[in-house]
């Protein structure tokens, strides 16, 4: 990977170790820098971003339960 990637890549582990602070998803994150070991970074990095965004995209089910029930 170039530098440039690189880069952006150890910036975005930062925010997602930052969302994730106090959770598994922090911790590997944390390992990967440690160990200078960016193909599982980038693995990481991919798993932990899907993670948050399912978490903050999608609703929650009960929210929608009964919203458009018609009788």
């Amino acid at each position: 990977m170039s530098q440039e990637t690189n880069s952006k890549l150890l910036e975005e582990a930062r925010q997602l170790i930052e969302y994730w602070e106090g959770t598994i998803h922090a911790e590997i994150l944390r390992n990967d820098i440690a160990s200078n070991d960016l193909e599982n970074l980038h693995f990481h990095v991919d798993d932990a971003r899907h993670e948050m965004l399912a978490l903050e995209f999608n609703p929650e089910e009960d929210s929608l339960v009964g919203s458009n029930d018609i009788y």
